[in-house]
């Protein structure tokens, strides 16, 4: 009696490993049916990625976006500070990514990571789905959690289709004093003083810290000249006196 005992515990703790083991792998994970508005106006999936604390040279518009007719907007070269490009995807494709992400666990997460003891100052990470079933936003703040880390890598690995810039209505310029006796002023010739207004302007605008609005085609040969100089920033010189520009999507001045 006392070995049968035995082996019906054996048994049943054998039958609880493998349970244990199965559940590991994805017990309990919420996958949502993938259905979603195909409207240009729907913005089924959106990424931003940031600092924790936002700066005032901070671009606050997203680094991925899909929208619900195939459109998708992506920042290049840099998530935070990058050109964005317009392109698209098929349904299916977009079909296929939304599914990994879910199967991934995506639904199942917490809607907000974050610790006291801040392991990564200045990072964030918002990711954003839109379904016609489920809506779920999650955001990591001051710490790396590894399943978001996995989405937010695979995002920005998707090449989009017919890529070409995405010129906005409005770009935005964000200007500060400069006092950095080093900076490198741009030449005259850069197409940021064209749209630059005199000195009296700029200094009201630092002071009730508000940002400048630029129509989109010049807004763009900014930002490129920006990138292309591998820093956040344009250092210029306007009446005599130093600032730094920083052209931004959207901002939150």
């Amino acid at each position: 009696m006392r070995k049968k005992a035995l082996r019906k515990i054996f048994s049943v703790m054998i039958v609880v490993s493998l349970s244990s083991i199965v559940c590991g792998f994805g017990c309990g994970t919420h996958i949502p049916k993938i259905e979603y508005a195909r409207s240009a106006r729907n913005v089924v999936l959106s990424m931003k990625v940031g600092s924790e604390k936002v700066h005032i040279w901070s671009d606050v518009a997203p680094c991925f976006e899909i929208y619900g007719d195939g459109k998708v907007l992506k920042r290049v070269q840099d998530p935070e500070f990058g050109v964005i490009a317009q392109g698209t995807l098929s349904y299916r494709k977009i079909n296929s990514l939304l599914k990994e992400i879910a199967q991934d666990g995506f639904f199942s997460l917490e809607d907000e990571y974050s610790t006291e003891k801040v392991k990564h100052p200045d990072y964030s990470v918002e990711i954003t789905i839109n379904l016609k079933t489920a809506r779920k936003k999650v955001c990591e703040s001051g710490v790396k959690v590894p399943a978001i880390e996995e989405i937010k890598e695979l995002l920005l690995d998707v090449n989009v289709e017919n890529p070409k810039d995405y010129i906005p209505q409005t770009g935005f310029l964000t200007i500060t004093a400069l006092n950095d006796p080093s900076a490198r002023i741009l030449p005259a010739g850069s197409v940021v003083y064209s749209v630059l207004p005199d000195q009296r302007t700029i200094d009201g605008a630092i002071s009730s810290k508000t940002s400048l609005p630029v129509e989109g085609k010049v807004f763009i040969e900014i930002k490129k000249e920006e990138v292309s100089q591998g820093r956040r920033g344009l250092d210029v010189s306007v009446g005599g006196k130093r600032y730094r520009v920083y052209p931004l999507y959207d901002t939150y001045l």
